[in-house]
């Protein structure tokens, strides 16, 4: 994300209609390798979230391996966390500063190749394209710049899914 390392991480739950659909809820949620940014003169990463409603057509779903095309249409927030070591507590805590975080909207289409494993676990390997609103996300010093592009967030990811449940 904006030429940073990271890491994302989800859920979504929903139901399958006659084999063919399925639709429901998802949630992501996503953070930055902390780097030194010289703004602040601290270690700092973007942190931030998004989820909304996803609706899967899956094609030929009663073969043992079949294409999932997940669609996720949404909205999220994104932030900057400055982060601060404090040596004087004994439980060794992160506090946490946030400058300026934004919402934006987000419409994420998907491919996924899917396995059947067993009865009620499948897993999935795939790939997808976010699409976001632009971010405004700016340093509070007074100078206004921008912390990451605004398009920071688009582009194409890659993952893995395991699917829990009756199919």
């Amino acid at each position: 994300m904006d030429n940073r390392d990271g890491v994302m991480f989800g859920g979504r739950g929903g139901i399958i209609v006659g084999h063919g659909i399925s639709f429901g809820l998802t949630g992501t949620g996503f953070l930055t390798q902390p780097l030194y940014d010289p703004m602040v003169t601290e270690d700092a990463m973007v942190v931030g979230g998004y989820g909304g409603i996803y609706i899967e057509p899956i094609l030929l779903p009663r073969f043992p391996v079949h294409i999932a095309l997940p669609i996720t249409i949404g909205g999220g927030g994104i932030g900057y966390s400055i982060n601060r070591y404090d040596d004087n507590n004994w439980d060794h805590n992160w506090d946490e500063d946030y400058t300026n975080g934004r919402g934006f909207l987000l419409f994420e289409p998907g491919i996924e190749v899917e396995f059947n494993v067993m009865r009620h676990f499948r897993f999935a390997v795939g790939a997808s394209y976010k699409f976001t609103s632009k971010i405004d996300l700016r340093y509070d010093n007074g100078n206004g710049s921008r912390i990451i592009a605004p398009d920071a967030l688009n582009g194409a990811t890659v993952g893995v899914t395991f699917k829990f449940g009756s199919f």
